[in-house]
């Protein structure tokens, strides 16, 4: 937990004065969410329903912090990140991808590219529950 925490802390320190005090509790828990999923691509069993589940429920918990928090972040970057995430064809593929995309969330200085970086996280988690739900 403390990687995720020291992730919060940072990214809402980063965060602009104009944000809300609820969009920084969406901004939490989404990367909550994020860190959460990342750890249990990498250690988890991807074939445990029961687990599948409690992560599908999770991604599903947090989805209405997603929707509030792509609302402030609209770039016009977003259908070419949809038509990205639709080509994923295997549950391998969205793996190695998400993996790859958080590391790149967790390097990432810049507040505004890792904002992108983490809605794009919660997006390829949405695929990865619509494929194993």
């Amino acid at each position: 937990m403390d990687a995720i925490k020291e992730l919060q802390d940072s990214m809402l320190e980063s965060a602009s004065d104009w944000y809300s005090a609820s969009d920084k509790e969406d901004l939490r828990a989404l990367i909550w969410a994020v860190g959460e999923f990342y750890r249990y691509l990498l250690d988890g069993d991807l074939n445990d329903r029961r687990s599948l589940r409690y992560h599908g429920d999770n991604v599903l918990a947090t989805i209405e912090c997603f929707g509030r928090l792509v609302d402030a972040y609209r770039t016009g970057d977003e259908a070419d990140d949809y038509r990205h995430v639709q080509g994923m064809a295997s549950v391998e593929a969205l793996k190695e991808e998400f993996i790859a995309t958080y590391r790149e969330f967790c390097k990432q200085v810049d507040f505004e590219q890792r904002y992108g970086l983490l809605l794009r996280l919660f997006k390829l988690q949405l695929v990865f529950v619509g494929m194993t739900y």
